[in-house]
């Protein structure tokens, strides 16, 4: 796991500014390697919020809709990365759609 990535890990909430940064950062990684922890960072993010705003809030809130929404399109997208041929090492050149040759195994 890359340590840049991991830093980004949310263990409290940064406000609303912070979940939009990690959401919008996971829907725009280009590195298939980076994806999954962005996905992850993402969501730890949206939970936090939603729990902070369900514990302060008695109502729903414009925030709490936003929140719902972008952890449904998290969700596909991290399905959509699961089900990803691209994703599996040495099979395909990423994002080309070019096959590359499996390397022989060294003992």
């Amino acid at each position: 796991m890359s340590i840049g990535v991991y830093n980004e890990l949310p263990r409290a909430s940064k406000g609303v500014q912070y979940w939009r940064e990690l959401y919008l950062a996971a829907l725009t990684e280009a590195d298939l390697q980076k994806l999954p922890f962005r996905i992850i960072a993402a969501e730890r993010a949206l939970y936090v919020r939603t729990l902070e705003l369900l514990a302060t809030s008695k109502q729903s809130s414009p925030e709490i809709e936003a929140l719902d929404n972008c952890l449904e399109a998290l969700c596909v997208l991290r399905e959509s990365v699961t089900r990803s041929p691209l994703i599996r090492a040495g099979e395909a050149v990423v994002g080309t759609g070019i096959a590359r040759e499996k390397q022989p195994s060294r003992s």
